[in-house]
């Protein structure tokens, strides 16, 4: 779920650039301890380029544990937010992302504010706190 809100993110606004993908890779590393190689990170963008990943949701929301919801927003405020701005496209398809796992709006918009507090924390990080980089390939 925290992987798939990010990509998702990302393929909001047509573009996946490279600082996303690092920090895509960064973050899933620094909550989930998982190191995410690039080349599933670009499949998944392809893939959610043509399939709506938000609509399928309410079909994975049940097996999401309490929290993971409001934390898979904050990542994907994150990455969203990670050229310094929050698009429309990445504005709406969080807010679809919160209702799909029933967060409230109120809610929503805290994870919002707690993602920039978030993404700020990562910008500071030491880089040897950050994974190294995986190459293109299926790593």
């Amino acid at each position: 779920m925290l992987l798939g809100s990010m990509v998702a993110v990302s393929a909001a606004d047509g573009s996946l650039p490279e600082a996303e993908i690092s920090l895509i890779q960064a973050v899933a590393f620094a909550v989930m301890e998982m190191d995410v190689a690039r080349q599933l990170i670009l499949d998944a963008f392809d893939r959610f380029r043509e399939v709506d990943f938000v609509a399928e949701i309410p079909h994975l929301a049940e097996a999401v544990a309490p929290g993971v919801a409001e934390l898979a927003l904050k990542c994907a405020v994150v990455v969203a937010r990670a050229d310094g701005e929050l698009s429309d496209s990445e504005f709406l398809t969080i807010y679809r992302i919160a209702a799909a796992l029933g967060v409230s709006r109120r809610r929503t918009s805290l994870c919002i504010e707690e993602g920039r507090a978030l993404l700020e924390s990562f910008r500071h990080q030491p880089v040897s706190s950050v994974p190294p980089k995986t190459g293109s390939g299926g790593d």
